[in-house]
């Protein structure tokens, strides 16, 4: 009889106990749920506001042929001469010579953004709206671009021009001349002008080269951007400058 009032006591105890572990983590549900919250409206910020990162890959070869060398942009571009060490020729593909030509041969200090609501989107080749040539290519400079039924106004802070969209325009900086198939009505863009030095300098710190192997002769390639066209053609004419420097 004794032990059944005991264990009647012990197990009204443990009851009791576990109604005010409960009642203890129940007060504070509210936090819980404000944590969730916080947490998922973060994730949900970061990913609607942060641009996609793109990564374009390619690798060198250099092996030792008699025959003419060959560029092959799928896969693997051969060269001169077989090496146990390929660092000498990483750091000619990587030097500001070659990355400068590169530049230059894709316009790369000319970067146009377009701008929209939620984040802003860097252009690039054909999928610019409009050609613009700077009188002064060598002067870093910066405007802003809006367009509205077909007239385009563009401004840099201090001087401010207005035209039509569907004509030829040119003034003292630069002339634009734009695809009316790509204009598109209320859009905005911001186009930069760097410097030749600056433009290589932003695209080798997004290069990345090194070997496969400590004694091969493979040289891994890859480039990191927000534009995966222009990752892809910045890969390719690196490979193609490289090999004209070499003949």
């Amino acid at each position: 009889m004794n032990n059944t009032i005991d264990n009647i006591s012990s197990l009204e105890h443990e009851n009791f106990n576990l109604k005010k572990e409960i009642s203890y983590y129940i007060f504070f549900w509210p936090w819980f749920l404000l944590t969730i919250f916080m947490a998922l409206l973060g994730s949900y910020t970061y990913l609607r506001y942060t641009p996609n990162i793109y990564k374009s890959n390619a690798q060198v070869q250099i092996t030792k042929s008699d025959a003419s060398s060959s560029f092959l942009t799928t896969e693997v571009t051969s060269l001169f001469g077989t090496r146990v060490n390929v660092q000498n020729d990483i750091s000619v593909i990587t030097s500001n010579h070659i990355i400068g030509k590169v530049v230059q041969r894709l316009n790369l200090q000319t970067v146009v953004t377009k701008i929209g609501r939620v984040k802003s989107k860097l252009l690039f080749n054909g999928n610019l709206p409009f050609k613009i040539d700077f009188k002064n290519p060598n002067q870093p400079q910066q405007w802003n671009l809006s367009i509205s039924n077909k007239i385009g106004v563009i401004s840099n802070g201090v001087n401010s021009y207005k035209f039509k969209t569907n004509e030829f325009y040119e003034n003292d900086y630069f002339s634009l001349e734009f695809n009316n198939s790509l204009v598109e009505n209320n859009s905005s863009f911001n186009i930069t002008r760097n410097s030749l030095k600056s433009s290589i300098n932003r695209i080798k710190l997004r290069i990345n080269a090194e070997a496969e192997s400590k004694n091969g002769q493979i040289i891994n390639l890859s480039i990191a951007g927000t534009n995966k066209q222009m990752n892809d053609a910045v890969l390719n004419s690196l490979i193609e400058v490289f090999i004209e420097d070499r003949i």
